[in-house]
């Protein structure tokens, strides 16, 4: 256990409940300060946890281009590096968990949208189902909600154009597997991640823009997975 973890831990405020939390106790430049105290290869990780995982951060992963094959390859060197450190287990997991929601709700959409993605065996996305999509894509759910308890009820609210509950739907999941993964990190490099990890969900509940969240979340599905499909605005 390294001291300098401890104290950085100890300095964090409690974030508490993700949908009775008015403001962050905590502002971004308050916490960079503190995560400051990293050393240079944690704060390198956690760049590319954040870049990856953060859709305000999606530009620093793709750049002008927004090809879906940077956004894999970047998912692909990150998992590689996770997994080669038994010490980063529970962020492997956490990585992947959130890589295949947002691969999930793509394909929702891209469906939606009228865009056929099992006419080609390239690859679209960074998750776990890719094939199993492709092979159960008119199942409403993709066979999924057997899995994903979460699936039907997005794709509910996304046949409603109800924006709002999909993406309340999608934060309280990531807000909730966080808080569980933290149980078994106190005072290691992990839960600083799981920290700063919740502290961006926080934020982007708390900037959360009822009346503009049908084309934010319409844009931010589109830059994670754009490049190879040309979506046409049919809602959600």
């Amino acid at each position: 256990m390294s001291t300098d973890y401890v104290t950085l831990i100890a300095s964090l405020p409690y974030l508490g409940d993700l949908f009775d939390m008015r403001v962050p106790p905590i502002s971004r430049l308050q916490l960079d300060k503190r995560l400051s105290m990293l050393s240079a290869k944690d704060q390198s990780l956690l760049l590319m946890i954040e870049n990856l995982l953060q859709w305000d951060h999606l530009e620093d992963v793709l750049g002008e281009s927004g090809q879906d094959e940077l956004l894999i390859k970047a998912a692909d060197e990150l998992l590689f590096r996770l997994t080669s450190e038994t010490t980063l287990n529970t962020l492997q997991k956490v990585v992947r968990q959130r890589l295949d929601m947002r691969s999930i709700v793509a394909a929702l959409r891209y469906r939606s949208c009228g865009v056929d993605i099992t006419d080609s065996r390239r690859r679209w996305s960074y998750g776990h189902f890719d094939d199993h999509i492709r092979r159960h894509w008119d199942h409403p759910t993709f066979a999924l909600d057997y899995r994903f308890s979460w699936v039907k009820s997005v794709q509910d609210s996304m046949s409603k154009m109800n924006v709002y509950d999909v993406e309340k739907t999608l934060l309280g999941i990531g807000w909730r597997s966080i808080t569980l993964a933290q149980q078994a990190h106190a005072f290691d490099f992990v839960a600083v991640v799981l920290y700063v990890l919740k502290w961006n969900i926080a934020m982007r509940w708390q900037s959360y823009e009822h009346d503009g969240a049908f084309n934010r979340f319409t844009q931010l599905v589109d830059a994670s997975l754009s490049g190879k499909y040309e979506l046409r605005e049919k809602g959600l």
